[in-house]
């Protein structure tokens, strides 16, 4: 009898197994793959949020601010691979500065306390290869990035090291509850369990039904990436654009390469 079973091996699994593992609690961690952060957490854009673009009054807001705080401690402990890049959401014109402003008022009450509203010359200081076109930009200071994977990796090990069992190649098929605890049906057997915390991700809502809770639904989407090679090192922070929708702009003029959105 398992005191926990978390179901899925990603990033949310495994942060939330090493942290239990803290506790006299007997762990079991549940992958339906072959290993760990094999779904979205190994293909995500691996960038640390600073939590301004966030609505203020949600739970994401509240969270993602905390959440890139731990950052850099959490990276001395596990050496998992986090930079502290900052981040550029540039803008074009006089409506790209109010929504900039929106922004920046906007992280203020999260709490964000690294923002900073900046023109065309002090940019251009931070990112000499940026377009001649963009003339103002929110500088978020605290935005990082990280490598999901090994990041998951790191998180699962120190997990496994302080006791947590890890069963890969076990996909949930049924939850069934027997009096004061759980049966969770695996591929291969059978595990009783105190409680069930379920981070199965994109397939969160199929293991949400498994125990009669059918009040969400996951919707999953994709998105695209342009990759340079190593070799073209042309960004210092991570840049954004959020004004692409109005027309096709090159934000980035990096001789010999030309990126468009």
């Amino acid at each position: 009898m398992y005191d926990i079973v978390i179901v899925g091996a990603g990033v949310v699994g495994c942060a939330i197994a090493r942290e239990l593992s803290k506790y006299d609690l007997k762990i079991c961690l549940l992958e339906k793959e072959d290993d760990v952060s094999t779904g979205a957490s190994k293909a995500n854009s691996g960038i640390v949020h600073g939590g301004y673009a966030a609505k203020y009054g949600t739970l994401k807001g509240k969270l993602c601010v905390k959440g890139n705080a731990m950052f850099e401690k959490l990276n001395q402990e596990l050496n998992f691979g986090y930079r502290n890049t900052g981040a550029l959401v540039i803008g074009f014109d006089e409506n790209d500065e109010k929504t900039i402003k929106g922004l920046y008022e906007n992280g203020l009450k999260i709490g964000c306390d690294d923002l900073e509203i900046i023109g065309a010359d002090r940019i251009r200081e931070i990112e000499p290869y940026i377009n001649e076109e963009v003339k103002v930009a929110l500088y978020a200071k605290s935005v990082g990035v990280a490598s999901p994977y090994e990041m998951t990796i790191a998180l699962a090990e120190n997990a496994i090291k302080n006791g947590v069992k890890l069963k890969l190649d076990s996909a949930v098929t049924g939850i069934t509850k027997e009096g004061d605890h759980f049966k969770v049906k695996t591929e291969n057997e059978e595990i009783e369990s105190r409680y069930i915390i379920n981070a199965a991700g994109l397939y969160s809502d199929m293991i949400a039904n498994m125990v009669g809770i059918y009040d969400f639904e996951i919707h999953p989407r994709r998105g695209q990436y342009i990759l340079f090679g190593k070799d073209q090192r042309y960004l210092v922070n991570t840049v954004y654009s959020r004004f692409l929708q109005k027309k096709e702009r090159v934000f980035l003029l990096p001789p010999p390469i030309m990126v468009t959105l």
